[in-house]
């Protein structure tokens, strides 16, 4: 192990800069290569008091190094609130806890015994999609009204363009539990996690390099940490040589708009983390998340709600602010039979940065392990979706660098 070693890191996002703090903690030589004049990526929050309004992803799943790292760079995790504990997916037009009746939940018994018992007839198909294993394994309305719309949360497209194997391959991998459990946020939300991040990672020597693309990789060891679709721009300007495969993966869309009212509380006063909407009932957004409910600091008590919405149905992610509020409010009118106009919204939108997990990804994901190149990489693409699992991967990545991996 050679704590000599210069490393460079493009990319200064999440994973970008969860990766320079395992290797500056160990004593390496960092450098960051950012494109553009932040960093964070999509990760940002805005301060309107007195609501708290997240960019993207606005919690952590806990585990254990989750907290050390937090604790390490000085940002307090707060559990969700107990009122969150509840989640709502749509049936008929109403919020509801169970979406099932007694005979479509039987196949679920079933699953649950198989399960347990490690049955084979679990595993995944190679050309299978995950609806069609949902609906062999859990039954159509178990997939319809419940897988469906979580992979839709998760994931941002439907259960039919999502593989199978490479989806349940990655909710086996468990994170090892540490005092706190399920959803955690930072404190002064994400933005917080990344202005003490940033100040530990300077703090202790590493390099930033905003506004600049690092044109050759070859000089120094080199971590990747851009998302999928900058890897296969990449790859096609052969500027880096690796599987090409990896051009024939895709990215989807995701857009939120977040509305906050100081008066109505339609929303507020049903205690939940948020609603899913299952295709069947028509809606123009995936899901809403119940902000103020969730964790303390994001509204007082007043209301906030993040409506989430993919593109399979329309081109959310160019619409205007404008459009893309008329068609929120649709979708709450529906929901609440409220028509009370928010007295502050905001609007993110982010063109294919959610990389698709289908075949093709599998297949390159297969390719990148098989052909190993001179360099690591860090991301969402990568068969673990969330902010917490990169965090492990980082520290995985860490792992191969102090066993020699660039020597």
């Amino acid at each position: 192990m050679n704590k000599e070693m210069k490393i460079d890191i493009i990319g200064g996002g999440f994973s970008g800069l969860i990766q320079a703090f395992f290797l500056i903690e160990k004593g390496y030589s960092v450098r960051v290569f950012e494109k553009e004049k932040r960093l964070g990526g999509l990760l940002g929050t805005q301060q309107k008091p007195p609501f708290l309004i997240e960019q993207a992803a606005n919690a952590f799943l806990a585990n254990r190094e989750l907290e050390r790292v937090a604790k390490v760079i000085g940002v307090k995790l707060i559990p969700k609130k107990r009122k969150a504990r509840k989640r709502y997916i749509l049936c008929n037009g109403e919020m509801s806890r169970w979406p099932l009746g007694v005979l479509e939940s039987l196949p679920l018994v079933k699953f649950g015994v198989l399960a347990k018992l490690k049955s084979n007839s679990l595993q995944a198909d190679e050309d299978e999609s995950l609806w069609d294993w949902g609906v062999r394994c859990l039954g159509q309305p178990a997939t319809e009204n419940l897988l469906d719309p979580a992979m839709q949360g998760i994931y941002a497209t439907t259960s039919k363009n999502l593989d199978a194997k490479l989806v349940l391959r990655s909710f086996q991998r468990k994170a090892k539990k540490g005092k706190l459990s399920g959803s955690v946020a930072a404190q002064g939300g994400m933005q917080d996690w990344l202005d003490k991040m940033k100040a530990y990672l300077l703090k202790n020597g590493c390099e930033f390099f905003l506004d600049t693309e690092k044109e050759d990789f070859t000089q120094r060891p080199t971590i990747f940490a851009v998302n999928l679709a900058e890897m296969c721009s990449l790859v096609n300007s052969q500027r880096l040589d690796i599987p090409r495969s990896i051009l024939e993966t895709k990215s989807v869309s995701l857009t939120s708009v977040t509305l906050c009212f100081s008066k109505d509380k339609s929303i507020a006063n049903r205690e939940g983390f948020g609603c899913l909407f299952p295709k069947k009932e028509n809606f123009n957004s995936l899901g809403v998340l119940f902000n103020n409910n969730i964790f303390k600091g994001r509204g007082g008590d007043q209301t906030s709600e993040t409506w989430i919405l993919g593109d399979e149905k329309m081109d959310f992610s160019q619409m205007t602010p404008t459009a893309l509020k008329r068609y929120v409010m649709t979708d709450r009118y529906q929901l609440t039979g409220s028509s009370e106009e928010p007295t502050l919204s905001y609007v993110n939108q982010w063109s294919e940065r959610i990389p698709l997990y289908d075949r093709a990804l599998r297949e390159f994901l297969a390719d990148l392990r098989t052909e190993k190149p001179p360099y690591l990489f860090i991301g969402n693409y990568l068969g673990d979706l969330g902010l917490s699992k990169i965090l492990l991967r980082a520290k995985k990545n860490l792992t191969r660098v102090q066993g020699g991996f660039f020597e």
